[in-house]
């Protein structure tokens, strides 16, 4: 995953993204001590395009592109 810039708490990948799913949360690993803490969501940009992106949970107000939709 890369790391995303963020304005105003929200997240930017070539301009300002707008949420378009709820959040689906994920958290496991707490077994192995590894916690993972994630709401994925869909995410638009200006341009129309589309990015699967997460904010985790577990660093404060971090942003992460995990994928383009084509």
């Amino acid at each position: 995953p890369e790391g995303l810039n963020v304005r105003n708490g929200g997240p930017i990948y070539r301009g300002v993204l707008q949420l378009e799913s709820v959040a689906e949360r994920i958290e496991g690993g707490w077994w192995e001590g590894h916690d993972v803490r994630r709401d994925y969501h869909i995410a638009v940009n200006p341009a129309g395009e589309r990015f699967w992106i997460y904010y985790d949970r577990d660093t404060a107000n971090a942003w992460y592109l995990h994928g383009i939709f084509g």
